[in-house]
């Protein structure tokens, strides 16, 4: 739930030069977003950033965004924060900010926290705080 935007995803991330101070760091899973009838649309998160920081706690920022599997710019979200209009979306792309750590030796559990607006389409609201949260595990050592 951390850079899927509006859903749940299992993630791969790929970084390949993380014992930088700046690394650039991509990715992308498999995840859900929440349709307008209750109903769970399956997505494709992408994301692509970068960590800054010499230690194994980096400050993280990048675009993260998501291609669903089904028509999800047609959906209607009738109560969406006070509509100037008939219907709004949420865009599906963002920046987000945020914490990671990353094991002392580079290999085991990771989390991080961010903070992402979403941006919604004719809407009184136009952007939304969100934060997100996710754990993982680091294979290769830093």
């Amino acid at each position: 739930m951390g850079k899927s935007i509006a859903g749940a995803a299992v993630l791969y991330e790929r970084n390949p030069n993380a014992d930088r101070t700046l690394s650039l760091h991509y990715g992308a899973g498999i995840g859900a977003v929440l349709g307008t009838n209750d109903d769970w649309l399956p997505s494709l998160p992408l994301f692509v950033g970068a960590n800054l920081g010499r230690s194994n706690n980096k400050f993280e920022f990048g675009l993260a965004g998501f291609i669903t599997t089904k028509e999800y710019f047609s959906n209607r979200l009738n109560n969406c924060f006070d509509c100037e209009g008939d219907f709004s979306t949420i865009v599906p792309f963002t920046l987000y900010l945020g914490f990671k750590h990353y094991p002392k030796d580079g290999n085991g559990f990771f989390y991080h926290i961010n903070t992402q607006p979403i941006l919604i389409t004719n809407s009184y609201l136009p952007v939304l705080p969100w934060i997100g949260a996710g754990v993982g595990y680091s294979f290769l050592k830093q």
